[in-house]
């Protein structure tokens, strides 16, 4: 795994998120959180990890569905902002 999808993120899709919301996302790594689900949630993981990022992935066994990760999403929120 190399650097491309966490380049992707940082020089492409943050500065998109940017001019179409008119937000002003921070520029300090410590202060961001991701999180994403289906097969957008693995590359990101396999980014972080070859980053060198504290990260934590979830892989369930719910079957693809917005229930299941409903299910995980107060756990991963609560983990996110430790």
């Amino acid at each position: 795994m190399g650097p491309d999808y966490s380049e992707f993120l940082i020089e492409e899709l943050l500065p998109f998120v940017e001019s179409e919301t008119g937000l002003q996302l921070t520029d300090d790594p410590e202060r961001r959180i991701c999180c994403g689900t289906s097969s957008g949630g693995l590359p990101h993981s396999n980014a972080l990890d070859w980053a060198g990022y504290d990260y934590r992935f979830e892989f369930g066994t719910g079957g693809h569905s917005i229930a299941h990760g409903g299910t995980l999403f107060a756990d991963s929120i609560r983990w996110l902002l430790r």
